[in-house]
């Protein structure tokens, strides 16, 4: 699941249930 926030990108992986926030390009 991915789900944009004021810019950022948030990756939340439920099989191994951690999250990663990385700077939207462009």
């Amino acid at each position: 699941m991915a789900k944009r926030t004021q810019g950022k990108i948030t990756h939340w992986n439920e099989q191994k249930g951690y999250g990663f926030i990385t700077p939207a390009a462009g």
